[in-house]
């Protein structure tokens, strides 16, 4: 898959948890430190001051932060971000679209299951499971991914303990730091 079709595709997978999860922008997102209406408040900081600045052409900002609205504003954030990245790639050529972008297509598709968890863990969701096409290319990010740069603070938090019976995206969640299980409370 090329890089264009994967950031679309992130952009997708991500706006349709956004969407799912709207009405419950404040419970605990699977990422430990974020509500959900935070993790949305991240990937539209970094939406802007990554993919959004590349495709203009511009040097990108910081990846780490989020923008400065309440949670219950970030879905009407994240909406005007996905327009503007849908209107952007519509008019950029696949070549345009070089490895640059591949950490905030990451950040997009990693973030939708940890908004779906946020659901999962509360018993309103089951959890998100990746696609063959998009587990193919997270092993191979993981592959190249060099781990004195994703093991760092605002990265990838030390690869957490998995089951032997884990689906593949648990085990890919679990090498991204993300805590095994993140299930729903009886």
């Amino acid at each position: 898959m090329e890089t264009k079709e994967r950031l679309i595709a992130a952009i997708a997978l991500f706006d349709a948890e956004v969407q799912d999860a709207a009405d419950n922008i404040g419970l605990q997102s699977a990422c430990s430190e974020w509500t959900i209406g935070e993790l949305i408040r991240h990937v539209v900081h970094v939406q802007r001051e990554l993919t959004l600045r590349l495709l203009a052409g511009q040097e990108p900002g910081r990846m780490q932060g989020m923008i400065d609205v309440n949670d219950y504003a970030a879905v009407q954030e994240w909406d005007a971000v996905r327009d503007e990245l849908r209107a952007a790639l519509e008019s950029a050529d696949a070549d345009q679209i070089t490895n640059r972008f591949t950490l905030p297509a990451l950040d997009m598709t990693l973030h939708a299951w940890d908004v779906r968890g946020g659901l999962v863990h509360v018993g309103l969701a089951e959890p998100l499971e990746f696609d063959s096409r998009t587990l193919t290319w997270l092993e191979a990010f993981k592959k190249h991914a060099p781990e004195e740069l994703i093991r760092k603070p605002a990265m990838f938090a030390a690869e957490q303990p998995v089951s032997d019976d884990a689906s593949p995206t648990a085990r890919y969640m679990a090498w991204a730091g993300r805590p095994q299980p993140f299930a729903s409370v009886e």
